[in-house]
């Protein structure tokens, strides 16, 4: 038998967590007070259910004490509640029987006076599924129940129940259990369990279930079926998928230092390994969490790794600083349902935190080039007109406008046989506005790329992760390039793509749409988290 079965609670008192109902129902049930009608909400797998059960069986027991809430548990009625056999008792789970006709049913049944005497107990799981009409006709068995039935309606979407049943019920909202109190009950289980866990399982456990306590047992039962002596944190991770702590930790030192090349090669690791993206941000968040703390003076929490690199971070970055981080991956998360690339949003997310020294850094190197060259002020110029000449913020058509002036304007190719550096900025700009009026994603993902070279026959980009390049790589893709190179500048180039590291080069980094290290008067940091909407939404907002 599951571990979640078999240590259900049998009385009020097992009840974790539930404080405020247990106390006011137990006490009507021990002053002859009970309602006719009671609505619990909350997530699942917090009690809802477990409190009902404990209910019927206390207002059923012959063994209570009438000046006792505690149901006896070891009398007849007790062990058929218990095993779902009591005729006094009807489980229905509106999940699956939601119609008016079942209602009608139990509406039918009411009519018949308990056996033994007792009292019927209506449970009616998943309220929320009911129809309308099933809704209906149980509001009018609410306003006239008779006096030997009780219901207990269960639903973890309040928002669905009717005002008008809510208002004949007396409503008690169930809450997540803490994380303090499912360690607890994990620890007592596992004792009688015979199994050893170390307290950062326990904890990793803890965090996992979300505050839902089935959830919690059921995960100790997979971690028990591994057939260890001591269940620890690896085989939680394990388990559950999460990333080793060390190189998560390692990963989120790389992004302060403004590593890129070592947070690729994380992410490039935990995307071999198979990790779940938004299990790592769950991961990622909770330890940037535990450094907003610490920064506000509050002792962090967890391994002493993770305390000793929460006090770390928190004393280089102020508060604003480490909300923002957390603000940038919570979003990634959010989008993760709609990337055409698994990492996609968090790898946006990630390399748009790098440190403000490293960004400094990296405009100071190419900053002769920069200098040296009007483009970019140019482009600044142009891309303010546009916007001026039109709405700051504009829905994407469904069939976008052809690309006008600034790339008509552009001058063709020179005879020399290769571009010079000081207009790859401004020509890859445009490539990028080419693609994404034929694909979108496809225009978002270069964003991340940089021209390096452009000659009559080839143009050479660079991209910062190997499955970017496998994306361009793609028939489709590159013939999309191809056609955008033919728009900007007069003639087809056949594109040459390689990834960051693998080739060296001279050139400075032109990235005025969007490069990894972008000056600061072509793309600030809000550009980089809009990719994600370029890629994803529907609405696109222009800034000058």
């Amino acid at each position: 038998m599951s571990l979640y079965r078999a240590y259900r609670p049998q009385r009020f008192a097992d009840i974790v967590g539930q404080t405020h109902v247990v106390r006011t129902i137990s006490n009507a049930v021990a002053h002859g007070t009970v309602a006719h009608a009671y609505l619990f909400s909350g997530p699942r797998g917090i009690g809802k259910t477990s409190v009902a059960r404990i209910l019927a069986m206390a207002v059923n027991c012959s063994g209570r004490k009438k000046t006792e809430a505690e149901p006896c548990g070891s009398c007849t009625v007790c062990e058929e509640v218990r095993k779902g056999s009591n005729l006094n008792v009807v489980e229905i789970d509106a999940a699956s029987n939601r119609g008016i006709d079942e209602i009608r049913t139990l509406k039918e049944g009411i009519a018949f006076a308990p056996s033994a005497g007792g009292t019927k107990v209506y449970i009616i799981d998943e309220v929320h599924m009911l129809t309308k009409e099933a809704f209906n006709a149980l509001l009018k068995t609410l306003e006239e129940p008779p006096a030997h039935a009780i219901f207990v309606l269960a639903t973890t979407e309040l928002h669905r129940v009717p005002e008008t049943i809510i208002s004949r019920t007396q409503h008690f909202e169930f809450k997540r259990a803490t994380i303090g109190e499912i360690t607890e009950h994990l620890k007592r289980i596992a004792k009688e369990e015979k199994l050893t866990i170390d307290d950062e399982a326990l904890g990793l456990m803890a965090i996992h279930a979300d505050g839902g306590l089935r959830d919690a047992l059921s995960l100790l039962d997979q971690l028990a079926a591994l057939g260890e002596k001591e269940i620890t944190a690896e085989a939680v991770r394990l388990i559950l998928g999460i990333a080793p702590e060390a190189e998560l930790i390692a990963l989120l030192e790389a992004v302060q230092a403004g590593e890129t090349s070592a947070i690729h090669t994380a992410l490039e690791r935990f995307a071999t390994h198979g990790y779940d993206p938004a299990a790592l941000t769950d991961a990622l968040v909770g330890l940037v969490r535990q450094a907003l703390w610490a920064a506000a003076k509050v002792p962090p929490t967890g391994s002493e790794a993770a305390q000793a690199f929460a006090k770390a971070l928190a004393a280089q970055h102020s508060l604003p600083e480490l909300a923002d981080l957390i603000s940038r991956l919570v979003a990634s998360k959010e989008q993760l349902r709609w990337s055409p690339l698994p990492y996609l949003p968090l790898e946006l997310a990630l390399l748009a935190a790098q440190t403000k020294d490293d960004r400094r850094k990296t405009i100071d190197d190419g900053s002769a080039a920069q200098k040296s060259s009007p483009v970019r002020a140019h482009v600044a110029v142009e891309k303010a007109a546009t916007v001026n000449a039109t709405e700051v913020s504009t829905v994407r058509q469904t069939t976008p406008e052809p690309l006008a002036s600034p790339v008509s304007r552009l001058p063709s190719t020179p005879s020399s046989k290769s571009q010079s550096t000081e207009d790859l900025p401004k020509i890859w700009k445009a490539v990028i506005e080419a693609v994404r009026t034929t694909n979108a994603s496809l225009g978002a993902l270069l964003r991340s790329a940089q021209l390096l070279e452009l000659t009559d026959e080839t143009g050479r980009i660079e991209v910062p992760f190997s499955f970017y390049a496998d994306r361009i790589k793609d028939k489709k893709s590159m013939g999309i390039i191809a056609g955008a190179f033919a728009t900007v500048v007069g003639s087809e180039r056949s594109v040459q793509c390689v990834v960051a590291g693998s080739t060296p080069h001279s050139s400075p980094p032109a990235s005025p749409a969007g490069g990894l290290t972008p000056h600061p008067s072509s793309r600030s940091s809000d550009d980089v988290a809009r990719d994600i909407v370029d890629v994803f939404g529907t609405v696109e907002v222009a800034r000058g």
